[in-house]
């Protein structure tokens, strides 16, 4: 078991729950090519525990890289206004996009 490598998937969908006892992840791939006007389900390739703890610091760990990733290299990880909106986030909630006095 020491010698298999470490699975390795790529997705483009993803959602998770919390509760008292953790965290889950479930990540997946969209059909390549849906119906126009019919949803269609993401397959599921991975589901991913973690505890709150884990939850956590993997969130605040991936933000401030991700944040450091952008400055360093003068960019801005685009995401498409429709997708904040969709999801109830500000995008002035992203380091990058926050304006500091002084």
């Amino acid at each position: 078991m020491a010698d298999e490598a470490p699975v390795e998937i790529y997705a483009d969908s993803f959602r998770f729950t919390v509760n008292a006892y953790g965290t889950a992840f479930t990540f997946g791939v969209n059909a390549p090519h849906p119906e126009p006007g019919r949803a269609t389900p993401a397959k599921e390739l991975l589901v991913l525990r973690l505890s709150l703890e884990n939850a956590k610091l993997l969130a605040m760990l991936l933000r401030k890289v991700l944040s450091g990733y952008e400055r360093e290299h003068g960019i801005t990880i685009a995401i498409p206004h429709a997708v904040y909106a969709q999801l109830g986030i500000a995008e002035e909630d992203w380091p990058s996009n926050q304006k500091f006095g002084g």
